[in-house]
């Protein structure tokens, strides 16, 4: 249910500026192969909120708007 992605320049100036705490890049190894790639444009993709009491009981942060969020679970 997710994907890691290689960090460029505009992940790791975001990341410089908000992190609060040393954080650690991971990268592939040069030699690694693959039985598949994708090329995805992640500036299309939206993030995503879930509710409760499913997983699979999502919207979109533009369909969400502005409310309070009071409990954050990460991962499923």
């Amino acid at each position: 249910k997710n994907g890691i992605f290689p960090v460029d320049e505009k992940a790791e100036a975001y990341m410089k500026e908000h992190s609060k705490r040393p954080y650690k890049v991971y990268e592939a190894d040069e030699d690694a192969v693959y039985d598949e790639e994708y090329t995805i444009d992640l500036s299309t993709l939206r993030p995503t909120v879930a509710f409760p009491h499913l997983p699979e009981n999502t919207k979109t942060i533009d369909e969400v708007g502005d409310i309070t969020i009071d409990q954050v679970v990460i991962g499923s």
